[in-house]
């Protein structure tokens, strides 16, 4: 063989194998950063309150099936996998279960039964989530809401729910009297484990001693303030969210979330359906909001509205990868180091 197409070969087995350490070194930060959070601060209590969580609105739409009405231009809102977007730092999930053709489905539509797309089942969610679980002593969070065909309190999704899950559920078998959000996160994933915990939240259950210990949580035990955006242009969800937060007040008792991502009207969702090749899609949306938000919270730090004792704890977007987990894992550390 001609030595110089040798020395080409080496070359690019060198480059590509350079290039997979680097992604693999991105993935493990992204992967295990809570984990690493804790065991970098050994002689700190940090607890919810004290940190700022990546969030993925509308999760499960990463996949689009049996859409009515609904295509990728107004329905999709991610484009990782739930196993990608675990590995790249997401820890809140918003998941919209549905019962369809006799198996569990997400869902992003505006009613049951209405416009809309079918997501990903909730079977792949659950098993990526518990594989994930299984090898990566990190605290994830699944928030269960705007169930069609089912309730939260279904014997049968719950039994479904839990035999895809199994012992990473977290259970509170001994009542604590700490509110959820100041306890310490080493009380759901001690360093001296390799394993993690998913927290199970679910629209309209009840807050009772009973259904904690059985790993069932009902969503007061994340109060926020800041809420969800209905906004349909960025400059008005900006403006909104911003003075949302400049009017919130640290008191411990209340996480502050940013909801960064753009609501489409009724007329916009339509023209995705009609002019879906020049309609403004909710990815292009999105992009554009996700591009401008390390900046602005780069400003409001040197602002000094971001400091020590004030700090986003959750940011909420759509088409989320490791750019919000990096974003929040710098507000964390501004905030406990």
């Amino acid at each position: 063989m001609n030595k110089y197409l040798v020395s080409i070969i080496i070359t690019i087995c060198f480059l590509t194998a350079c290039q997979k350490e680097k992604t693999d070194d991105a993935n493990a930060a992204t992967a295990n950063w809570m984990s690493n959070l804790l065991k970098e601060n050994p002689d700190k209590t940090i607890a919810f309150m004290d940190i700022t969580i990546p969030g993925s609105h509308d999760a499960a739409m990463y996949v689009l099936e049996d859409c009515v009405g609904g295509n990728a231009c107004n329905t999709q809102t991610q484009y990782l996998n739930m196993k990608s977007q675990l590995e790249q730092g997401l820890r809140l999930f918003d998941i919209r279960p549905i019962l369809y053709k006799g198996s569990y489905y997400t869902q992003h539509a505006t009613d049951c039964g209405g416009l809309g797309c079918k997501g990903d089942k909730m079977e792949n969610i659950l098993t990526q989530t518990k594989n994930f679980l299984d090898n990566h002593a990190e605290l994830v969070i699944l928030e269960l809401s705007h169930f069609c065909g089912l309730e939260y309190d279904d014997a049968a999704f719950l039994a479904f729910v839990r035999s895809k899950l199994g012992d990473r559920i977290y259970k509170e078998i001994t009542a604590s009297s700490i509110p959820f959000i100041n306890r310490p996160l080493t009380d759901f994933i001690p360093t001296n484990q390799k394993t993690g915990k998913v927290i199970l939240i679910f629209e309209g259950i009840a807050d009772s001693p009973a259904n904690r210990a059985d790993g069932l949580f009902a969503g007061n035990i994340l109060p926020a303030v800041g809420g969800w955006t209905d906004d349909d242009n960025f400059p008005e969800m900006k403006t909104n969210q911003l003075n949302n937060f400049s009017a919130y007040v640290n008191d411990s008792t209340k996480l502050f979330q940013f909801s960064w991502q753009i609501t489409q009207n009724a007329n916009q969702a339509v023209d995705c359906v009609l002019y879906a090749d020049s309609a403004t899609s909710i990815r292009t949306a999105a992009l554009n909001a996700n591009e401008h938000l390390p900046l602005i919270m780069d400003n409001l730090i040197a602002s000094n509205a971001i400091r020590k004792g004030k700090i986003p704890n959750i940011i909420f977007v759509d088409f989320a990868d490791a750019f919000v987990t990096n974003l929040c894992i710098k507000l964390s550390k501004l905030n406990i180091e």
